[in-house]
C-alpha cells in the first residue's frame, strides 16, 4: 500500500473508536486544475464541502435537543481531523463550522465554540 494509502488506513482506525457520524471530503490532485490549486483553496473546497455534508445532521440534532430539553446553546460536537500539520487547515474549519446557522435560534450559529481535535498517525 502506497505510504498516503496507509496513512489514511491509519486514521479512519483511530477516528472508528469514537462514536460518531463522519464525512470525508478530498480532492483528486491528478486533475491538473488541482494541482495547480494553492494548499488555502484545496483546504476550503474540502472544509465547505465536509461542513455541508454535515450541516443537514446538525440541524436535525440540533432540533432533537431542543425539542427534548428545551436546549438553546449551540452544538459543542468535536471535530476530528487528519493531523496534517497546518494551522491555517484549522482554523478554516473552526471558521467554516462556525459560520453554519442555527435552525433553532435566529442569527445564531448552528456549532459553538467545539474543539477540533487532530489525529496524528
Amino acid at each position: 500500500m502506497e505510504q498516503g494509502g496507509a496513512h489514511r488506513q491509519s486514521y479512519y482506525q483511530e477516528v472508528m473508536h469514537y462514536p460518531f457520524r463522519f464525512t470525508v471530503a478530498s480532492v483528486d490532485k491528478q486533475h491538473a486544475d488541482w494541482r495547480a490549486a494553492r494548499p488555502s483553496v484545496i483546504h476550503w473546497a474540502c472544509v465547505v464541502s465536509l461542513a455541508g455534508s454535515l450541516r443537514t445532521l446538525y440541524l436535525a440534532e440540533e432540533a432533537a435537543r431542543a425539542a427534548a430539553a428545551g436546549n438553546d446553546r449551540p452544538l459543542n460536537e468535536l471535530v476530528i481531523v487528519d493531523d496534517n500539520q497546518d494551522q491555517k487547515f484549522l482554523a478554516v474549519i473552526k471558521e467554516k463550522f462556525r459560520e453554519l446557522a442555527s435552525g433553532v435560534r435566529k442569527g445564531a450559529p448552528l456549532v459553538g465554540e467545539g474543539e477540533v481535535s487532530r489525529v496524528g498517525t
